[in-house]
């Protein structure tokens, strides 16, 4: 770097690989505040990284590992420490974002980098390192399209699971994710697999029998209730939770309030569930002793009380009472 500090052209590289790594829409990315980084709660080597949407009440987070020299928690530790220097000389309302830039005009004027700035750089970014789209023309990159075309991409791995990607994109509603995953790549995906289905119900009706056994994976089956407090898990047999083996199904249930791989749909059911988990969290604040409880127990009782419960409407409480749930297993 030739500046002692952050200019445009060395942060806009930096804000493309977070951005697409965290899916954030791209003026929340811009907004990223300095103190945005959080070591997790129970999961050693993971970072949450948390931020604040417009168009939306809530913060949201994802949670990253550090196990590669890219990752967003250490692209996020670079970023800090080149604009370190700047943070003295923004005005008052900029010394805390993350992206600082000096403009290197004749005032020489210190502030959040500009949405015409980064625009401009990311147009440079691509002649720069000659990105093409599958055409051979040069890849119309922006920061806005790094979200949906992120979304896409994890759908595609997610196994066309509308439920888990609106989890990724937290979004509050599955139609907002489907809008974001609508694409042509997308939808012949998922004609093929619909189309392979039905050829093999055809088959089905006029043989009686499959000339090739759908094999399904055990996770498949597993991972519908693979957890009791109302999760949907996208790998329990990952070996994530804190003492459990890959290919073993997960038997840390409370582990999942802070777990990467939980899911949660915004069904009654699983509404249902998560009250249920919420009533047994409170009565064992009377039984346990107040440091043992405060220390396992009330970090998860805030996460559903702050982060989880909120996303439902108000028309799905109303549907899940009543429910009947299936017996929790005993917190202690």
């Amino acid at each position: 770097m030739r500046y002692l500090h952050a200019i445009p052209e060395t942060l806009i590289p930096y804000m493309i690989a977070i951005g697409a790594q965290s899916y954030a829409n791209p003026e929340a990315l811009r907004h990223l505040r300095r103190d945005c980084m959080n070591e997790h709660l129970l999961l050693d080597g993971r970072t949450v990284v948390t931020w604040s949407k417009g168009r939306s009440n809530r913060q949201q987070r994802r949670s990253f590992l550090r196990d590669k020299s890219l990752s967003v928690p250490n692209l996020i530790e670079r970023v800090l420490a080149m604009t370190a220097p700047l943070v003295p000389h923004a005005p008052a309302p900029d010394r805390d974002r993350l992206f600082l830039v000096d403009s290197m005009n004749n005032r020489r004027t210190v502030l959040l980098v500009p949405n015409y700035l980064v625009e401009a750089h990311v147009r440079k970014f691509v002649r720069r390192h000659s990105l093409l789209n599958g055409a051979g023309s040069p890849m119309a990159l922006t920061m806005a399209t790094l979200r949906p075309s992120g979304l896409t991409l994890a759908h595609e791995t997610l196994g066309y699971d509308i439920l888990k990607t609106q989890a990724l994109a937290n979004h509050a509603t599955p139609d907002t994710t489907q809008r974001y995953v609508d694409r042509p790549v997308v939808r012949r995906a998922q004609e093929r697999v619909i189309g392979s289905l039905q050829a093999r119900f055809v088959e089905l009706v006029r043989t009686g029998s499959y000339s090739e056994p759908i094999e399904i994976e055990p996770q498949a089956t597993d991972a519908e209730h693979a957890t009791a407090a109302g999760f949907i898990c996208s790998d329990p047999f990952g070996g994530v939770g804190d003492g459990q083996k890959v290919g073993r199904l997960c038997t840390a249930w409370l582990g999942c309030f802070t777990c990467p791989n939980a899911v949660i749909p915004l069904d009654p059911d699983v509404l249902a569930r998560l009250l249920s988990t919420r009533a047994a969290l409170i009565e064992a604040r009377a039984a346990l002793a107040p440091d043992r409880w405060r220390l396992l127990y009330a970090p998860k009782l805030e996460i559903l009380d702050n982060d989880i419960l909120p996303r439902f409407p108000s028309e799905l409480r109303v549907a899940a009472l009543g429910k009947q749930t299936p017996v929790l297993p005993p917190i202690e």
